[in-house]
């Protein structure tokens, strides 16, 4: 199994935590006052599904309209792309596109080493690759003996 995405079900943490609470925008703080030159994580209209829906269905339409896929892309090519997220330098549908790449890379790294109960980290994939055994790595056998 790869150390992709979608071999440790990363899509699948994304997905439960969007279509839960936390997307729906239940208890973000979402009033000010932000430090001076800061945004807030997830600005007002949106909420953190909203904000992924309208990005990724603006970014789907950008690759329908070239007629290729991101997955195609040469790494190159990927990582312009992926700046040009990071920077805001892309329109997507009124989603302010440096904000969602913030939020993309944060629940990335989230799902990757988070615990496998919430739904990525098939088979500990990140856990391995950063060297962290886990807890289920070494059983308590622990003996306790009785003194004489």
């Amino acid at each position: 199994m790869g150390t992709d995405g979608a071999g440790c079900n990363l899509a699948h943490y994304l997905d439960r935590q969007l279509s839960g609470a936390w997307g729906a925008g239940e208890s973000l703080f979402r009033e000010g006052a932000w430090q001076p030159g800061t945004e807030p994580n997830v600005p007002a209209p949106f909420t953190p599904a909203i904000l992924f829906r309208r990005a990724l269905g603006a970014i789907n339409l950008l690759f329908e309209q070239r007629s290729t896929a991101f997955s195609a892309l040469s790494a190159e090519a990927q990582n312009r792309f992926l700046a040009r997220l990071q920077t805001g330098g892309l329109e997507l549908d009124g989603a302010p596109a440096r904000v969602f790449f913030d939020l993309l890379l944060r629940m990335t790294v989230e799902g990757l080493f988070s615990n496998p109960l919430h739904g990525a980290t098939r088979d500990r994939v990140a856990w391995r690759l950063a060297g962290f055994p886990g807890a289920h790595a070494a059983p308590v056998t622990a003996r306790i003996q009785s003194s004489p």
